[in-house]
């Protein structure tokens, strides 16, 4: 069971420290359909990874620290184990000059081009950088190289404080060789274009909405092995505009929802190759240190494969959940869109568990 009755962290990645290279999206940037249904993630375009340049006096500058495919909302409280030189040394400067602000932008993979050229292998190893990124503020900075033998230096607490568009990359070399932190000239994203407009009915139905997610959470129970608690309804109002807003809140909520399902089926594939390994070697009456699949009769490696197989279709949706949904969610700034957004995920939940509690009800009479 896993009763999700608090706010939860927006991700659990560890700082990435293999970011070299970048495209950009199949599509370009400016030419995106903001009316489509289903908004795509805003890349940044290609450029050299060995021309530095300067930013003017005008423009903000503000680290970039890489924690994969992983996306942060606003008021999300991530915990950082810091280790890698480059970050050792972001940190130290954004302590000493008091900014304590960096961005961190969504990772993703470059779409493999259709020719098998060393350079389109080049293209197809290397990553895409979101356009618009959460910003991290340090609120606890802690030295812990002592207690762990060097292995990790700082231990840092973080408020996510809003989101930054990213406008260039100032040393792209360094993401290549790593030697120092990347910088990048960035501006604030303003998450409220649509302030002083009317959402209130919009705000108050997201709120409805979820708190019949929760009631069926709650009757449908051990039938529901990731749910919500009804500790989580904190407010009359969960659809609030602003950083600090109650829609933020109910965010992370759903983020950890997702995240608790994708480990939970995580956990169950693990369970189901261990227990197909467990089938080998008692029939066979073999120990062996390593064993591959090949090493498997024909009968057990298609057990094995389909198994993948019905992982990936089951994780698929919630891996596109917390990338490109909960990325143009930040990427947004519409207050009343955002709203939209989260009402269409969460009217389908609400549906899915409305047919299980239907058919439960059924077989219960």
């Amino acid at each position: 069971e896993r009763g999700l009755g608090r706010e939860r962290p927006g991700g659990f990645a560890q700082p990435l420290g293999s970011a070299w290279a970048m495209a950009s999206s199949a599509e370009e940037v400016e030419g995106e359909d903001s009316s489509s249904e289903e908004p795509d993630v805003r890349w940044l375009p290609t450029f050299p990874l060995s021309e530095d340049s300067a930013a003017a006096p005008d423009e903000m500058v503000m680290p970039v620290f890489f924690l994969g495919e992983s996306v942060y909302l606003p008021g999300a409280r991530p915990d950082l184990n810091i280790f890698e030189p480059r970050y050792c040394e972001m940190y130290n400067n954004i302590i000493m000059n008091g900014s304590r602000r960096f961005v961190v932008p969504l990772l993703g993979t470059a779409p493999a081009p259709p020719d098998s050229s060393a350079a389109a292998q080049d293209k197809r190893d290397s990553l895409q950088i979101a356009e618009y990124g959460a910003v991290f503020y340090v609120e606890e900075f802690k030295k812990i190289d002592e207690e762990t033998g060097g292995r990790i230096k700082y231990l840092c607490e973080h408020r996510v404080i809003g989101a930054a568009r990213i406008k260039r990359i100032l040393n792209p070399r360094n993401l290549k060789d790593r030697s120092t932190y990347v910088r990048a000239v960035v501006e604030d994203v303003n998450m409220d274009l649509d302030e002083g407009e009317n959402v209130k009915g919009a705000e108050l139905q997201l709120t409805r909405t979820f708190e019949r997610v929760v009631q069926l959470h709650s009757k449908i129970d051990d039938a529901e092995a990731v749910r919500f608690s009804r500790e989580v309804l904190i407010a009359d109002n969960l659809g609030t505009r602003g950083v600090d807003g109650t829609f933020w809140h109910t965010a992370n909520l759903w983020q950890a929802l997702v995240q608790e399902r994708l480990l939970l089926l995580q956990q169950e594939r693990a369970k189901g190759e261990a227990a197909i390994v467990r089938q080998f070697l008692t029939e066979t009456g073999e120990w062996r240190p390593q064993l591959r699949l090949m090493d498997l009769p024909e009968n057990l490696q298609v057990k094995f494969r389909q198994l993948q197989e019905d992982f990936r279709e089951e994780a698929a949706p919630l891996r596109d959940l917390l990338t490109r949904f909960f990325q143009t969610l930040i990427q947004e700034g519409r207050h009343e869109k955002r709203l939209e957004m989260m009402q269409e995920i969460m009217d389908q939940e609400a549906m899915r568990l409305q047919a299980k509690s239907s058919l439960q009800d059924l077989f219960d009479s």
